[in-house]
């Protein structure tokens, strides 16, 4: 199993961990500090026809990931293009690093046709 760790010096913050996941087992965990994953979040637009099962619908309504011990993302690809699409990101320190992990994971997954789940801590 590899881990990427962007949450090592904001233990006193939330903490988000993306696991992609063949069964139980865990293939890559990306630990992210919740600020970088809200900033990112903040650069994909939001639009009224979003799914309810997808990774901005929760992060805007404060559902789904928020309340599940282990949140399945049943919509990796959706959420992997809109990754892909952000071209002008903020220029703080760590975030660019965040928004790659999670490119990675994404693509991980789709490639490998495993699972990916959120866990909101």
């Amino acid at each position: 199993m590899q881990t990427i760790d962007l949450y090592s010096g904001f233990e006193m913050d939330r903490e988000l961990i993306f696991t992609e996941r063949l069964s139980n087992q865990i293939i890559l965990k990306v630990k992210l500090w919740y600020g970088y994953f809200d900033s990112i979040m903040r650069q994909i637009p939001l639009n009224a026809n979003m799914h309810p099962d997808s990774i901005t619908y929760n992060w805007q309504k404060i559902e789904g990931f928020y309340d599940e011990e282990l949140w399945e993302c049943k919509r990796v690809q959706e959420f992997y293009t809109q990754l892909l699409s952000i071209n002008n990101l903020p220029n703080e320190a760590g975030l660019s690093g965040a928004l790659d992990a999670l490119k990675q994971i994404c693509n991980s997954t789709l490639q490998n046709g495993n699972s990916l789940f959120i866990e909101y801590l």
